[in-house]
Protein backbone atom coordinates (compact mmCIF):
# COMPACT_ATOMS: atom_id res chain seq x y z
CA UNK A 1 0.00 0.00 0.00
CA UNK A 2 1.08 3.58 -0.61
CA UNK A 3 0.52 6.28 2.02
CA UNK A 4 0.99 10.03 1.99
CA UNK A 5 2.81 11.08 5.18
CA UNK A 6 2.11 14.71 6.06
CA UNK A 7 3.88 15.15 9.41
CA UNK A 8 6.97 17.39 9.73
CA UNK A 9 10.53 16.15 9.39
CA UNK A 10 12.33 14.26 10.79
CA UNK A 11 9.21 12.33 11.84
CA UNK A 12 7.98 12.17 8.25
CA UNK A 13 11.01 10.17 7.12
CA UNK A 14 10.87 8.04 10.28
CA UNK A 15 7.25 7.08 9.60
CA UNK A 16 8.04 6.32 5.96
CA UNK A 17 10.81 4.02 7.19
CA UNK A 18 8.35 2.19 9.43
CA UNK A 19 6.00 1.69 6.50
CA UNK A 20 8.82 0.44 4.29
CA UNK A 21 9.86 -2.07 6.96
CA UNK A 22 6.30 -3.42 6.85
CA UNK A 23 6.38 -3.76 3.08
CA UNK A 24 4.56 -0.54 2.21
CA UNK A 25 5.51 2.85 0.78
CA UNK A 26 5.40 6.23 2.49
CA UNK A 27 5.40 9.31 0.25
CA UNK A 28 6.99 12.31 1.97
CA UNK A 29 4.77 15.39 2.02
CA UNK A 30 5.50 17.32 5.25
CA UNK A 31 3.03 20.19 5.52
CA UNK A 32 4.93 22.01 8.29
CA UNK A 33 8.55 22.84 9.05
CA UNK A 34 10.13 23.76 12.37
CA UNK A 35 11.30 27.31 13.14
CA UNK A 36 13.32 27.54 16.42
CA UNK A 37 12.25 30.37 18.73
CA UNK A 38 13.54 29.49 22.20
CA UNK A 39 14.58 32.43 24.41
CA UNK A 40 18.27 32.69 25.23
CA UNK A 41 17.44 32.29 28.93
CA UNK A 42 14.46 30.74 30.70
CA UNK A 43 13.23 32.32 33.92
CA UNK A 44 13.89 29.45 36.34
CA UNK A 45 13.18 31.41 39.51
CA UNK A 46 10.79 29.32 41.61
CA UNK A 47 10.61 26.53 39.02
CA UNK A 48 10.65 23.03 40.49
CA UNK A 49 9.45 20.85 37.61
CA UNK A 50 9.51 20.60 33.84
CA UNK A 51 6.57 19.59 31.62
CA UNK A 52 7.32 18.33 28.11
CA UNK A 53 4.78 17.35 25.47
CA UNK A 54 6.89 16.76 22.36
CA UNK A 55 10.17 15.29 21.19
CA UNK A 56 10.85 18.54 19.31
CA UNK A 57 10.83 20.39 22.61
CA UNK A 58 13.43 17.97 23.96
CA UNK A 59 15.68 18.69 20.97
CA UNK A 60 15.39 22.40 21.71
CA UNK A 61 16.25 21.89 25.38
CA UNK A 62 19.21 19.66 24.53
CA UNK A 63 20.76 22.52 22.53
CA UNK A 64 19.93 25.22 25.08
CA UNK A 65 22.69 26.96 27.10
CA UNK A 66 20.71 26.35 30.32
CA UNK A 67 20.61 22.59 29.82
CA UNK A 68 22.73 21.87 32.95
CA UNK A 69 20.19 23.72 35.13
CA UNK A 70 17.25 22.07 33.37
CA UNK A 71 18.74 18.61 33.94
CA UNK A 72 18.43 19.14 37.69
CA UNK A 73 14.63 19.36 37.43
CA UNK A 74 12.21 16.43 37.51
CA UNK A 75 10.78 16.12 34.00
CA UNK A 76 7.20 15.10 33.27
CA UNK A 77 6.59 13.72 29.78
CA UNK A 78 3.30 13.30 27.95
CA UNK A 79 4.25 9.86 26.63
CA UNK A 80 6.86 7.14 26.32
CA UNK A 81 8.55 8.54 23.22
CA UNK A 82 9.02 11.96 24.81
CA UNK A 83 10.27 10.30 27.99
CA UNK A 84 12.81 8.32 25.97
CA UNK A 85 14.05 11.50 24.27
CA UNK A 86 14.43 13.18 27.66
CA UNK A 87 16.48 10.24 28.89
CA UNK A 88 18.74 10.44 25.84
CA UNK A 89 19.20 14.18 26.45
CA UNK A 90 20.53 13.48 29.95
CA UNK A 91 17.50 13.88 32.20
CA UNK A 92 17.44 11.35 35.03
CA UNK A 93 14.23 12.07 36.95
CA UNK A 94 11.51 11.35 34.41
CA UNK A 95 7.84 10.42 34.81
CA UNK A 96 5.56 9.68 31.87
CA UNK A 97 1.80 10.13 31.67
CA UNK A 98 1.75 7.63 28.79
CA UNK A 99 -1.31 9.22 27.23
CA UNK A 100 -2.22 12.86 26.65
CA UNK A 101 -2.09 16.38 28.07
CA UNK A 102 -5.01 15.75 30.43
CA UNK A 103 -3.24 12.72 31.88
CA UNK A 104 -0.01 14.73 32.14
CA UNK A 105 -1.80 17.41 34.16
CA UNK A 106 -3.16 14.73 36.50
CA UNK A 107 0.32 13.26 36.97
CA UNK A 108 1.94 16.61 37.70
CA UNK A 109 -0.91 17.64 39.99
CA UNK A 110 -0.46 14.47 42.02
CA UNK A 111 3.30 14.85 42.44
CA UNK A 112 4.12 18.58 42.38
CA UNK A 113 3.13 21.24 44.89
CA UNK A 114 4.36 24.62 46.06
CA UNK A 115 6.46 25.29 42.98
CA UNK A 116 6.12 26.55 39.42
CA UNK A 117 6.17 24.25 36.40
CA UNK A 118 8.20 25.29 33.36
CA UNK A 119 6.41 24.31 30.15
CA UNK A 120 8.61 24.81 27.07
CA UNK A 121 6.37 24.15 24.09
CA UNK A 122 5.34 24.95 20.56
CA UNK A 123 3.60 28.20 19.67
CA UNK A 124 0.58 26.16 18.54
CA UNK A 125 -0.08 23.22 20.83
CA UNK A 126 -2.84 20.76 21.55
CA UNK A 127 -4.64 20.76 24.86
CA UNK A 128 -4.52 23.31 27.67
CA UNK A 129 -1.89 22.11 30.11
CA UNK A 130 -1.46 25.53 31.68
CA UNK A 131 -5.20 25.80 32.34
CA UNK A 132 -5.39 22.28 33.75
CA UNK A 133 -2.47 22.95 36.09
CA UNK A 134 -3.91 26.32 37.16
CA UNK A 135 -7.10 24.48 38.15
CA UNK A 136 -4.91 22.39 40.46
CA UNK A 137 -3.35 25.48 42.02
CA UNK A 138 -0.07 25.23 40.12
CA UNK A 139 1.67 28.01 38.24
CA UNK A 140 2.58 26.92 34.72
CA UNK A 141 5.23 29.08 33.05
CA UNK A 142 4.91 28.64 29.27
CA UNK A 143 7.97 29.32 27.11
CA UNK A 144 7.61 29.04 23.33
CA UNK A 145 10.69 27.22 22.02
CA UNK A 146 9.61 26.58 18.43
CA UNK A 147 6.83 27.17 15.96
CA UNK A 148 5.69 25.09 13.04
CA UNK A 149 5.39 27.10 9.83
CA UNK A 150 3.28 25.86 6.90
CA UNK A 151 4.94 24.74 3.70
CA UNK A 152 1.77 25.48 1.84
CA UNK A 153 2.32 23.74 -1.49
CA UNK A 154 2.09 20.12 -2.55
CA UNK A 155 5.28 18.89 -4.25
CA UNK A 156 4.67 18.25 -7.96
CA UNK A 157 5.39 14.54 -7.60
CA UNK A 158 2.85 14.24 -4.77
CA UNK A 159 0.19 16.07 -6.79
CA UNK A 160 0.87 13.67 -9.66
CA UNK A 161 0.42 10.64 -7.39
CA UNK A 162 -2.89 12.01 -6.11
CA UNK A 163 -4.10 12.71 -9.65
CA UNK A 164 -3.20 9.17 -10.66
CA UNK A 165 -5.21 7.77 -7.74
CA UNK A 166 -2.19 5.81 -6.56
CA UNK A 167 -2.32 6.95 -2.91
CA UNK A 168 -4.21 4.52 -0.67
CA UNK A 169 -4.53 6.92 2.26
CA UNK A 170 -3.34 10.25 3.63
CA UNK A 171 -1.96 10.09 7.19
CA UNK A 172 -2.85 13.11 9.33
CA UNK A 173 -1.29 13.78 12.74
CA UNK A 174 -2.85 17.11 13.75
CA UNK A 175 -5.81 19.34 12.96
CA UNK A 176 -3.46 22.09 11.81
CA UNK A 177 -1.75 19.75 9.36
CA UNK A 178 -5.19 18.74 8.09
CA UNK A 179 -6.16 22.36 7.40
CA UNK A 180 -2.87 23.06 5.61
CA UNK A 181 -3.13 19.90 3.52
CA UNK A 182 -6.72 20.72 2.56
CA UNK A 183 -5.68 24.23 1.48
CA UNK A 184 -2.74 22.82 -0.49
CA UNK A 185 -5.06 20.40 -2.29
CA UNK A 186 -7.30 23.31 -3.27
CA UNK A 187 -4.36 25.43 -4.44
CA UNK A 188 -3.15 22.53 -6.58
CA UNK A 189 -6.56 22.38 -8.26
CA UNK A 190 -7.26 18.91 -6.86
CA UNK A 191 -10.31 19.62 -4.70
CA UNK A 192 -12.39 17.40 -6.99
CA UNK A 193 -10.34 14.44 -5.73
CA UNK A 194 -11.23 14.93 -2.05
CA UNK A 195 -14.37 12.72 -2.11
CA UNK A 196 -12.15 9.86 -3.30
CA UNK A 197 -9.42 10.34 -0.69
CA UNK A 198 -9.15 8.19 2.43
CA UNK A 199 -7.97 10.41 5.29
CA UNK A 200 -6.66 8.54 8.34
CA UNK A 201 -6.20 10.70 11.44
CA UNK A 202 -4.51 10.15 14.76
CA UNK A 203 -7.60 11.53 16.53
CA UNK A 204 -11.17 12.58 15.77
CA UNK A 205 -10.18 16.25 15.96
CA UNK A 206 -7.30 15.78 13.52
CA UNK A 207 -9.64 14.88 10.64
CA UNK A 208 -12.52 17.24 11.44
CA UNK A 209 -11.48 19.55 8.57
CA UNK A 210 -12.39 16.78 6.10
CA UNK A 211 -15.78 15.77 7.48
CA UNK A 212 -18.25 15.81 4.60
CA UNK A 213 -15.44 16.28 2.08
CA UNK A 214 -13.55 12.99 2.15
CA UNK A 215 -13.70 9.52 3.66
CA UNK A 216 -12.32 10.01 7.17
CA UNK A 217 -11.42 7.54 9.88
CA UNK A 218 -9.45 8.09 13.07
CA UNK A 219 -7.38 5.95 15.40
CA UNK A 220 -9.04 4.72 18.61
CA UNK A 221 -6.03 5.99 20.58
CA UNK A 222 -3.83 9.01 19.74
CA UNK A 223 -0.68 7.00 19.00
CA UNK A 224 1.18 6.32 15.78
CA UNK A 225 0.89 2.58 16.36
CA UNK A 226 -2.91 2.85 16.45
CA UNK A 227 -2.89 5.16 13.41
CA UNK A 228 -0.78 2.81 11.29
CA UNK A 229 -2.75 -0.24 12.37
CA UNK A 230 -5.95 1.45 11.21
CA UNK A 231 -4.37 2.70 7.97
CA UNK A 232 -3.08 -0.76 7.08
CA UNK A 233 -6.42 -2.39 7.87
CA UNK A 234 -8.03 -0.61 4.93
CA UNK A 235 -11.07 0.29 7.05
Amino acid sequence: MRFLVTRPEPDCTRTAGKLQAMGHEGLLAPMLHLVPSAPYAFDLEGVGALAVTSVRTVASLAAHPQLPALLSLPAYAVGARTASALREAGFSRIASADRDVAALAELIGAEVSGTAVLYPAAEDRAGDLEGALAAKGLTCRVEVVYRMAPKGELPDEIAAQLKAGSVDAVLIYSSRTAEIFKEAVHRAGLARLLPHMRIVGISRQSVSAFHGLALTVHAPHPTEEALLTLALSGN
